[in-house]
């Protein structure tokens, strides 16, 4: 496993770290309980904030960085975040896995006697492309792993190893 590793100026004290689980979770929340009051009236408003609630760990790890370690941090911070570390079988495993999982339990269901329901893709297939490239590339990575592994996660690992980290990050 590769050690994502912080710079030593950027780790400041355990305090930090509260901040940015306090500043993501509240954003994060916020929106979401607001976009759950909001349901039935405005669809727009309810989606949206649904959507942004989603960049809470992002927003929270780069309002914590820009305050602690400055805009020099900040930059550091960046191109730690965007480094490729692994190898291609690992990227092919981490696409594959997934889709070969949901398929199994497809696959499952079936066997079992389950049905599957029709696809709402059918005849929609530039709309579905569309769809998976936003959801893959703007809704997930962009709004939490930048908070989770690129911030979180490097300080706990920098106090109590990659194990510990990752068992309590996740």
């Amino acid at each position: 496993m590769t050690r994502l590793s912080a710079h030593p100026e950027d780790i400041t004290d355990p305090a930090r770290l509260g901040v940015f689980f306090a500043l993501a979770f509240a954003w994060s929340w916020g929106c979401w309980l607001l976009s759950a009051r909001l349901n039935a009236g405005t669809p727009v408003a309810t989606n949206t904030l649904f959507f942004i609630g989603g960049f809470g760990p992002s927003l929270a790890a780069v309002a914590v960085v820009a305050y602690g370690s400055g805009r020099a941090g900040l930059q550091r911070w960046l191109q730690r975040c965007l480094q490729w570390r692994e190898g291609w079988r690992w990227m092919l495993l981490a696409f594959l896995f997934p889709v070969a999982l949901m398929g199994l339990a497809a696959t499952l269901d079936v066997a079992l006697g389950g049905t599957l329901p029709p696809s709402p893709a059918v005849g929609h297939l530039p709309m579905v492309v569309a769809n998976f490239f936003l959801v893959f590339l703007v809704g997930g990575p962009r709004g939490e792993e930048f908070g989770w592994r690129g911030h979180a996660l490097p300080e706990l690992q920098a106090r109590w190893g990659w194990r510990r980290a990752s068992l309590s990050l996740g």
